[in-house]
Parts: C-alpha cells; structure tokens; sequence
C-alpha cells in the first residue's frame, strides 16, 4: 500500500483530535506504515554512506592513477580515457600499447598473437606443464613480435607500480605475471591458417574445447581493441586489427555446431 505524506497528515490530525472516530485501527495502521517507511528509509542511507566511505579511498587513488596517467585531467575525460572506456579487460594496459605504438610493426598474424594474453588463463585446471618438452623461446625467430611482448611486459610492470604506489591492488594484472604469452605461438600459427588438427598438437598442454573458447574470445577482445584504436583517428592500426580478426574467425573453430562439422 503506497503512503502519501498528506494522508498520514490527515491521519495524525485526526489521531490527536478530540472527536472520537470510527476507523481509528485503519488510521492507527497507516500511521505505522509511514513510521516503518522513514525508519527503513533511513537505515539504508545509513548502510549507503557507510559503503560509499568505505569504498572512497580506492576511487579516489584510482582516479589519481589516471590523472597521473593523462587519462583524466581536470575531471575531464581525455582521448585515452575514451579509449579504455571501450575495452572491457586489461583497459589501462591495451590502451597503452596502442598509444605507445607497440603493434605498429606487426603483422595482422603476430597481432593475435600478442594479443592472446588477453584470454590466456594461466591458472587453467587443464592446463599442464611438460617437462619433458624442450623449451623454446616464444615468438622464436620473429623479432618485431618478441619486442612487442617485452614493450608490453614493461606496459604491464609499469601499471602495476602506479597501483601500488596508490595502494590499488590489482588481482587482474598480477596474473599477467605468470607467464600470460604461452598461448602466442599457439594463436599466431592458428592465424598462420595452420590446420585446427596441428594448432591442437602445439597445445597439447590445453583441452580442445578450452583453445576454441579462447579463439573465439580473442576475436571478440579483438572487436574491442578495433573501437578503442578509432578514438586516436589513425585509420591504419584498426584496419591491422580487423585484418587480424580475418586470420583467426575461420573454420572449425567458427561453425555452427562443432561436433556435428566433425
């Protein structure tokens, strides 16, 4: 029953009167529910404001991470700001690899390699290490691809000690830590248009169904990625990045039904 503030006035008037009235336990009742509502009322301001101080300080040193970061100056959104309101994971780090130029010199192929540590779990339950297999260097033998994972390692280095120093902690960013560009030779060959049959033989350490979980998120991180690089105005590095999403959404990986196309 919805309360209007006049009628409990009416109510509370007549309550007080002198002149006896017939339909005192409705007027009694609606005098209660009132008193109910403002209580209850009050009790969730109360439980807002405690929150709201509770949480405050990590706005407050977030929002000194992005000043610091010329994503805000002022209290005015700048172009990066616009640029990692588009990306959904990782955003202060993409974004930073985009105005850093870090994917300038790649390839669409080497494009998803890179970008692979965005869906990479490293903590995987069905992810297990060989120790046997001998180990070899990612991105062995492509050089623009292994200094863009070292541009993006320092990226990633350099976030985390602006987190810290304001006392943000970041469980995210920590996992990119531990080992997040294991699955980038697996993607750049899938990119390659290597066969899903050889592609799943490199990722022996990974379930079928886990890798084409992660091809097909990185096409969607990918879509993401594309949005945010049209804020800088530059038309080249989306068009890599749509071309890189070409190399990757194809085959088996992207049929209707998996299991009835084998």
């Amino acid at each position: 029953m919805k309360i209007k503030e006049e009628e409990v006035a009416d109510s509370l008037a007549e309550f007080y009167s002198e002149q006896p009235r017939e339909d005192f336990i409705e007027a009694f009742a609606k005098i209660f529910k009132w008193m109910e509502t403002v209580k209850g009322k009050d009790q969730l301001q109360k439980e807002v404001a405690e929150k709201t101080m509770t949480l405050y300080p990590e706005y407050a040193n977030k929002m000194e991470i992005l000043k610091t970061m010329n994503y805000v100056v002022e209290d005015s959104v700048q172009m990066k700001g616009y640029m990692a309101a588009r990306i959904s994971k990782y955003e202060l780090v993409i974004t930073e690899m985009l105005v850093r130029n870090v994917i300038k010199d790649l390839t669409p192929e080497e494009v998803a390699g890179l970008m692979s540590f965005i869906v990479y779990q490293a903590r995987a339950p069905s992810a297990q290490k060989d120790d046997s297999a001998e180990e070899i260097p990612i991105a062995h033998g492509l050089p623009n691809l292994q200094k863009a994972i070292e541009n993006t390692k320092i990226i990633i280095e350099e976030i985390i000690d602006e987190e810290k120093d304001r006392n943000v902690i970041s469980e995210e960013l920590e996992d990119l830590r531990k080992d997040p560009f294991k699955l980038t030779d697996i993607m750049y060959q899938w990119a390659k248009q290597k066969s899903f049959s050889k592609v799943i033989r490199m990722a022996k350490d990974f379930q079928e169904g886990m890798l084409v979980r992660w091809i097909q998120q990185l096409v969607e991180a990918l879509k993401e990625i594309e949005s945010a690089a049209r804020v800088m105005g530059d038309p080249a590095v989306p068009e890599k990045i749509q071309a890189s999403i070409k190399t990757i959404k194809r085959g088996i990986v992207f049929s209707p039904s998996l299991y009835t196309t084998l």
